[in-house]
């Protein structure tokens, strides 16, 4: 600045008294970079041997993509779903990188295989765990029906597609079967087999409840979905808050649960002839 916008007088010698801070953040250009690996080699003197040095085990064809570029190909296919003709152009247009579909899918298999120990990995974690949750959807599979399997906890999630929906996927997955802790799931029939101790997801607990509201008048459910929903929000407050639960207020919850279980109880009391259980084990 060199001169007063006002009077136009000269402010060349004039101590600068503060500054006014503005920033934009950009991401540079992307350039390729080529890494270059020479094997050295040599012909023994001795006996006429060609001796050749070993590659780096990554480094397998004379010209090839690094991990870096194939990782962001198999995210753009595998996260965003992005067709791989799309990412073949998106890496062209914005990098400057030529790369086929072929190398994406051959890229993606290799990926698949190297993730083998790591599935074994979460397998195990869920096995050990004391609650995981368990699910199952619809899905195409090259337009043919399959099921997505799921089982998770607050680390591990492991899925499982696969043709059938019931017992034979769950065992195929391989969690379930083994599994000993407190399995939670939507009360589907084919989930109630395995030996382990079962719990209701709590969202179709609440749709249950719900019903049982609406269709039979029943206030003990009401105040149930109410507790349901008290107890979700101080578990999430403490979560943000990052704080242990507090023990009394665990207990005054649980009181008022025991309370309302006994009000359902007295309202339906247990019949000499139960009815069949409906399709989901409710």
């Amino acid at each position: 600045m060199s001169c007063c916008k006002e009077c136009g007088h000269t402010l060349e010698n004039v101590e600068v008294e503060a500054y006014e801070k503005r920033q934009v953040f950009d991401i540079p250009p992307v350039n390729l970079i080529v890494t270059e690996h020479k094997s050295q080699i040599k012909t023994c003197p001795y006996c006429g041997k060609i001796n050749k040095a070993v590659f780096p085990e990554s480094v397998k064809y004379p010209v090839q993509y690094g991990p870096n570029i194939l990782a962001s190909a198999i995210y753009c296919k595998n996260h965003h779903f992005i067709p791989y003709e799309r990412i073949s152009e998106f890496f062209e247009d914005i990098m400057g990188i030529k790369i086929c579909p072929a190398t994406i899918i051959r890229a993606e298999k290799e990926c698949f295989q190297n993730l083998e120990y790591f599935e074994s990995i979460i397998r195990e974690k869920l096995m050990i765990s004391h609650v995981v949750h368990f699910d199952e959807t619809g899905m195409k599979i090259e337009g043919k029906r399959h099921w997505l399997h799921v089982a998770s906890n607050e680390k591990y999630t492991c899925y499982l597609p696969h043709s059938k929906r019931g017992a034979e996927a769950i065992d195929a997955m391989g969690i379930l079967p083994e599994f000993k802790g407190v399995a939670v799931h939507d009360g589907w029939k084919p989930y109630n087999v395995y030996d382990c101790d079962h719990a209701l997801c709590n969202a179709h607990l609440q749709r249950e409840l719900t019903g049982i509201e609406e269709n039979y008048k029943q206030q003990w459910a009401k105040e149930m979905n109410k507790l349901l929903t008290e107890m979700k929000k101080y578990t999430d407050e403490c979560k943000e808050q990052v704080k242990e639960l507090d023990f009394e207020q665990i207990k005054a919850l649980e009181e008022r649960f025991d309370a309302i279980i006994m009000k359902g109880i007295e309202e339906n009391p247990q019949s000499l002839n139960p009815e069949k259980q409906g399709k989901r084990g409710v």
